[in-house]
């Protein structure tokens, strides 16, 4: 129903296989190095968030104030693995 509703215009632009699957693999290509990119970030993340996590300072008597400092840290592991998460599904998509 949809696509009675919305067909294509007849002067509109066609793209050759040959042309498509180029321009797939080029997706494939760069899908691929952000997600190397954004798995390094992870670790990194990852990384920092131990590290304070092994920080213990004076002024920090009450937890809370220990949950805060590392909240932000804890944010930034999570939208690295939500990035992880897009990026598989898109290059599953490619597929």
């Amino acid at each position: 129903p949809g696509a009675a509703a919305n067909p294509t215009p007849v002067d509109f632009p066609k793209v050759s296989g040959d042309a498509q699957k180029a321009r797939d693999n080029d997706r494939r290509t760069i899908l691929g190095q952000e997600l190397a990119n954004e798995q390094k970030a992870l670790e990194l993340a990852k990384k920092e968030l131990a590290d304070q996590e092994a920080i213990r300072t004076g002024d920090e008597k009450n937890y809370q104030k220990v949950l805060d400092r590392l909240q932000p840290y804890k944010d930034r592991v999570a939208q690295h693995e939500r990035n992880i998460q897009a990026i598989n599904k898109e290059l599953s998509n490619l597929k």
